[in-house]
């Protein structure tokens, strides 16, 4: 029995950096700080649940482009082409995304559903994988103001 509880430790001991380097159930670890970009993008996200929030300094993990799949081939998609993503049916690790480009043209890709988009709100930081957006519509971020 107690041979048991031993070995019971110790495999805890032993998977418990593991496990806590993987976030809350599987979820990204929470961020403090938004990566700083050379660009300033603004995005109204709307989520699985329909709630609605307006971002800025949006990125995908501090980069500033969209990686799809187009096929087996990866595709990156500069954001400043990009007016909207909306995303559609899921295919075991990826989600279809129609991407709206700034031409008002638009095209079909694949994309990981565990993709990392941060931004800011002005309570705090904003994080959320591709999984559970709905839509993402890019706004236009105010002039920056001389300091």
């Amino acid at each position: 029995m107690v041979t048991k509880r031993v070995f019971s430790i110790g495999c805890l001991m032993i998977l418990a950096p593991c496990l806590f380097g993987m976030g809350m159930f599987g979820q990204p670890a929470a961020r403090e700080e938004v990566p700083v970009t050379e660009e300033r993008f603004d995005a109204k996200v709307e989520d699985l649940e329909g709630i609605l929030v307006q971002v800025t300094h949006v990125s995908y993990d501090g980069e500033l482009y969209l990686p799809v799949y187009q096929g087996k081939g990866l595709v990156t998609i500069p954001f400043r082409k990009i007016s909207a993503f909306e995303m559609g049916k899921k295919e075991k690790m990826r989600r279809e995304v129609k991407i709206s480009f700034r031409d008002e043209t638009s095209e079909m890709f694949w994309i990981d559903e565990d993709l990392l988009f941060l931004g800011k709100v002005p309570y705090g930081t904003y994080q959320i994988q591709a999984k559970d957006i709905l839509r993402l519509e890019f706004t236009q971020a105010p002039p920056e103001q001389p300091h």
